[in-house]
């Protein structure tokens, strides 16, 4: 692994716009598993029933990250994904925020389904599409790390915005992981365009000068370590 490629991935765009979308995830996530059974008990239920009832609220985000990955895959397509996924957990937080809780129970219990389900199902399509779009493979493993790494520190704002003072309608930690998701859907948005018209710039040269033209500039091995930023590589979207 040569010090270009870690050095590559650190300013790689890619890996800091995702981190964002990461984000979103996390803090969302963090929060949301450790407050979505005392949201039910506000709602008049015993504790254990209220546990008992976050099931068929993971059973249904279970079902629509293998559907999003199932999808994505099929049509060879990232950020869609991601910003449906995030839309959808802004509808739950809108929700969330907006019903009164005590006098509309079954809405706001219903409003949990989409809060969980569009905070997980993106999670896997930021992660194989940054792990896509990274090369060569010294690249991918640094960025990947790094998408990681310091992705999951907002687990530690996730665990510190929704406040016990605040229970069950927890504005704080619901506004906090609304807003951060809408930035996610708006930073998968823009690196979407960016890869999209670096494709079709490098298409338009290929085109233009010929693809052996432009392969007599280089050894293979120098295009091997020009990884994502050779002439031949196109970004997923």
């Amino acid at each position: 692994m040569g010090m270009k490629q870690i050095a590559g991935a650190f300013k790689d765009y890619k890996i800091w716009m995702s981190w964002v979308m990461f984000w979103a995830n996390t803090i969302g996530v963090y929060g949301f598993t450790a407050t979505a059974p005392t949201v039910i008990e506000g709602l008049g239920y015993k504790s254990t029933d209220a546990q008992l009832l976050t099931v068929p609220i993971y059973m249904f985000a279970l079902l629509m990250v293998i559907i999003w990955a199932f999808w994505s895959e099929k049509v060879q397509q990232r950020s869609p994904f991601i910003m449906a996924g995030y839309a959808i957990a802004v509808f739950g937080f809108i929700g969330q925020l907006a019903i009164p809780q005590t006098r509309l129970k079954g809405l706001t219990y219903g409003f949990l389904f989409p809060v969980a389900a569009g905070l997980y199902c993106p999670l896997i399509m930021i992660v194989t599409w940054v792990a896509n779009n990274l090369a060569p493979s010294s690249k991918r493993a640094v960025g990947m790390a790094l998408l990681i790494s310091v992705g999951n520190v907002g687990g530690i704002v996730g665990s510190n915005i929704y406040l016990a003072a605040e229970k069950p309608k927890y504005p704080t930690g619901f506004g906090v992981s609304l807003a951060i998701c809408c930035a996610a859907i708006i930073m998968a948005g823009i690196l979407r365009v960016v890869c999209k018209r670096e494709n079709e710039r490098r298409r338009k040269m290929i085109e233009e000068e010929g693809e052996e033209a432009i392969r007599a500039r280089y050894s293979e091995q120098e295009l091997l370590d020009l990884g994502d930023r050779s002439p031949f590589f196109i970004y997923t979207l």
